[in-house]
């Protein structure tokens, strides 16, 4: 049996599900990153955060699959890993000349 909702929660409900499972994606990033630079505490923290944002999507889906609406798990919002180093460069900097601090930060993006 269908349950009746009003179009706009659908379209919002389905939105934050976008949003989840995108906020999902950028902690797999951030977590790979930091175990590229031999951080496995940090790692370990945003990949746990990741199945969080992951589970609340779930959740999110579920409540619509119940009642028989319809779900469509849209594309991803943002395109690359800069996004990423923006989302932490709003973080405070010790030195924001250092030249591994993102570019958006006032330091420069180094090779390595």
């Amino acid at each position: 049996m269908r349950m009746r909702a009003e179009p706009s929660f659908i379209t919002l409900l389905g939105e934050q599900v976008r949003h989840e499972f995108t906020a999902s994606q950028q902690y797999i990033a951030i977590a790979v990153w930091f175990d590229d630079l031999d951080l496995p505490r940090l790692a370990e923290r945003f990949y746990a955060q990741s199945v969080e944002e992951r589970n609340h999507a779930m959740m999110m889906v579920r409540y619509m699959l119940d009642p028989d609406w319809s779900v469509t798990i849209t594309k991803r919002t943002g395109t690359d890993w800069f996004q990423v180093e923006e989302h932490l460069a709003r973080e405070p900097q010790d030195d924001p000349d250092d030249a591994r601090a993102p570019e958006v930060a006032g330091g420069m993006l180094s090779a390595g």
